[in-house]
C-alpha cells in the first residue's frame, strides 16, 4: 500500500476523531487578525478541533470519512 494512502486515511481518522479536544494556546506576542481583531500578548486561545472539522464552510460533508480530502495535489 502506498504511503501516501496511509497518509490521507490517518490524516481524514485524526480531523473526525481528534486526539484532544480542545487547545488551550497563549499569545507570546499581539497578533492583529485580517479582521482587525487584537489579540493581546498572554491571552489565551480556546481552539475546539471536533467542532471546527464538522463546520461545513471548511470541509464539504464534514461527517462523511473521505480519506480523498488530503489527496496530494492540486
Amino acid at each position: 500500500m502506498a504511503a501516501w494512502l496511509v497518509q490521507m486515511v490517518y490524516s481524514e481518522a485524526l480531523r473526525l476523531y481528534p486526539p484532544t479536544w480542545l487547545f488551550v494556546p497563549m499569545a507570546t506576542e499581539d497578533v492583529r487578525l485580517t479582521s482587525v481583531r487584537l489579540i493581546p500578548s498572554g491571552s489565551r486561545l480556546f481552539l475546539c478541533p471536533y467542532t471546527s472539522h464538522r463546520d461545513e464552510r471548511f470541509s464539504p460533508q464534514p461527517d462523511r470519512f473521505d480519506p480523498e480530502r488530503f489527496r496530494p495535489g492540486p
